[in-house]
């Protein structure tokens, strides 16, 4: 993995972008949890991978559902960096495009947890299915599941 140099901009130091990249890849390991998505790390997020500037933490509440970070993934890696570091932070971007095109890891377990979370909906919904029918519809359906097994 080729390292990207950071360039400092006329507002940020190279500092300021290699902290958010820091932070980035924590939020990102830890499945995107709320207590590690400050003020100043979502006003950098809502200005890049083409998110619009004026999302803050509440437009950007969409780490509570596993799809919709399934999602926030895929979006950063379509992303197509622009612009020269030295005025954005185009060099962190690709950076984290990077550092996700290193750690598949990462990203298929991002897609395994939406599966997941559909496999349990589906669960929930079978067991409400046979709250409301008798018993004989109950083995009826524990047979055709073992089938599955």
């Amino acid at each position: 993995m080729e390292t990207i140099k950071f360039h400092a901009t006329s507002c940020y130091t190279v500092r300021d972008k290699e902290k958010f990249f820091k932070q980035f890849k924590r939020f990102i390991e830890k499945s995107c949890p709320e207590s590690l998505f400050t003020k100043p790390f979502c006003n950098h997020l809502s200005n890049m991978f083409g998110h619009i500037a004026y999302y803050d933490r509440n437009g950007f509440h969409i780490f509570s559902d596993a799809w919709k970070r399934y999602d926030f993934i895929q979006h950063i890696l379509n992303t197509e960096p622009c612009g020269d570091p030295e005025w954005t932070w185009s060099d962190v971007e690709e950076a984290c495009i990077q550092f996700l095109k290193t750690n598949q890891d990462i990203v298929l377990k991002y897609k395994r947890e939406c599966y997941n979370h559909e496999y349990i909906v589906d669960l929930e919904t079978v067991r409400n299915i046979l709250n409301q029918h008798d018993e004989k519809f109950h083995l009826a359906v524990y047979e055709i599941i073992s089938l599955y097994k």
